[in-house]
C-alpha cells in the first residue's frame, strides 16, 4: 500500500488487523478508521506535505525551548505553552491570552501590541427562552488563531491551538451565560477529520450526514451563520459525533 499507493486496499488490511489478536494494532486501526477517507487520499495520491510539516515541527520545537529558557518561574508554563501555538507572538500578548482565559477584559492594555483583524462575523446567540441577542466575531490572521467576542458593552478574546479550539473556548463562555452561538460549527453533525483541522487551520469542518450521499462530501466554514434551531451546546455536539461513529462502526465503538 505505501510503496505502490494502493490506497484501496486500506480497507481490507484494516479487517485483517481487527481479526488478529493482536489488541494494540486494534487501537491503530481505530485512530486510522476515524481519518479513513485522509488516510486513503495520502496512500493514493502522489501529493505530500510531509516534509514540509516536519519543518514546522522542528522551528516549533525549537522556538519552544528558547522561549521556555527566556521565561521568569512564574510564567515559565504559559510561555511554553504559548510558543508551541504562537511562535511569533510577543511575550506580552502572552500574558493577555491568559488574563483573558480567567475571564479578564484587556482592552485597557496600552503595552500590548495592536492584533491585526482580518474579518468581523455578525452573529446571533440564542438562551432557552428564545431570547435572540447579536454578536460579532473578530477573526485575527490564520497563523496566530485568535478571535474576539464582542457582546453588547464587551469584549474577550481566545487563543488556541486553530481556529476550531478559540471557538470552542468562545461556545463555552457563552453557555455559562445560557446562550448558544447560532454558527456552523455549533451545529451537532459538523466535525472537521484531523487533516482538514491541519489544512484549513479548523476553519473548515465536514458535514456528517446519515446516509451517503451522492455529490460527495460537505464541508462548511465554522463560522457561517447557522439557524437558531440547529445548534447544539458542546457536550451534544460531542455526545452526537461520538453516536455517529458508533452508528457508522458497530464493531468499533468509542
Amino acid at each position: 500500500m505505501l510503496t505502490e499507493r494502493q490506497g484501496e486496499r486500506l480497507l481490507d488490511w484494516l479487517d485483517a488487523v481487527r481479526q488478529d489478536d493482536l489488541p494494540s494494532l486494534h487501537t491503530l486501526a481505530a485512530g486510522i478508521d476515524r481519518d479513513r477517507e485522509a488516510i486513503t487520499a495520502g496512500l493514493t495520491l502522489p501529493w505530500s506535505s510531509g516534509v514540509v510539516e516536519g519543518h514546522v515541527n522542528r522551528i516549533k520545537c525549537s522556538r519552544a525551548r528558547c522561549s521556555g529558557a527566556q521565561a521568569s518561574p512564574s510564567s515559565a508554563s504559559a510561555s511554553c505553552w504559548q510558543a508551541d501555538s504562537f511562535p511569533d507572538r510577543p511575550s506580552a500578548e502572552i500574558m493577555v491570552d491568559m488574563k483573558n482565559r480567567s475571564g479578564q477584559n484587556t482592552s485597557d492594555d496600552s503595552s500590548v501590541s495592536q492584533t491585526k483583524w482580518t474579518e468581523e462575523i455578525d452573529l446571533q446567540t440564542i438562551n432557552a427562552a428564545g431570547l435572540v441577542h447579536h454578536v460579532t466575531i473578530c477573526l485575527s490572521d490564520p497563523s496566530t488563531a485568535l478571535i474576539a467576542l464582542i457582546d453588547a458593552h464587551s469584549r474577550t478574546e481566545f487563543s488556541g491551538t486553530d481556529y476550531l479550539d478559540c471557538l470552542s473556548q468562545a461556545r463555552r463562555q457563552l453557555e455559562l451565560d445560557g446562550r448558544l452561538l447560532c454558527c456552523q460549527g455549533a451545529r451537532p453533525n459538523v466535525h472537521p477529520s484531523g487533516q482538514l483541522r491541519q489544512f484549513t487551520n479548523g476553519r473548515q469542518a465536514y458535514v456528517r450526514h446519515s446516509e451517503p450521499r451522492s455529490e460527495g462530501t460537505e464541508t462548511v466554514d465554522i463560522f457561517a451563520p447557522a439557524p437558531t434551531g440547529d445548534v447544539v451546546t458542546l457536550d451534544d455536539q460531542r455526545a452526537a459525533i461520538i453516536s455517529s461513529w458508533n452508528a457508522r462502526h458497530p464493531g468499533n465503538q468509542i
